[in-house]
């Protein structure tokens, strides 16, 4: 049974967790990317169309292990919400279901603004070998 959907108020402390696939169909290998660039490129914190949000994990409400669960050839990177809201951005617990940390990346998310994100993010699993 999923649990009651208690929101959250993210703190600019809270680490968030972004599951970062091998490779964005049609766009790049983001594996290589990183292998070349040691970082992640601003891709993968753009949304995929217009109506869409970047989607984060709140660490402190969820596992590394539960965020992955299903996604087993993803990395796992990490961000700390002051670095999103420092770009005019927010950041909103919005609980999905059997997913109660999860959250979304609001505001004007521009490539700039994607890229300074991607430049703070650390890695914290890096993918399997394919």
């Amino acid at each position: 049974m999923p649990q009651s959907l208690d929101y959250q108020i993210v703190s600019d402390r809270d680490e968030l967790y972004k599951r970062i696939p091998p490779l964005i169909p049609g766009t790049q290998d983001i594996i290589s990317y990183y292998k070349e660039n040691d970082r992640l490129p601003s891709s993968v914190f753009k949304p995929h169309s217009k109506d869409d949000k970047p989607s984060v994990n709140i660490a402190r409400l969820t596992t590394i292990e539960k965020t992955l669960a299903g996604h087993h050839n993803f990395g796992l990177a990490s961000i700390i919400t002051s670095t999103i809201r420092s770009l005019d951005l927010d950041v909103v617990h919005k609980p999905d279901g059997d997913n109660p940390a999860h959250a979304e990346i609001e505001g004007n998310l521009t490539g700039a603004k994607a890229r300074k994100i991607a430049k703070s993010a650390e890695m914290l699993v890096i993918w399997p070998e394919q």
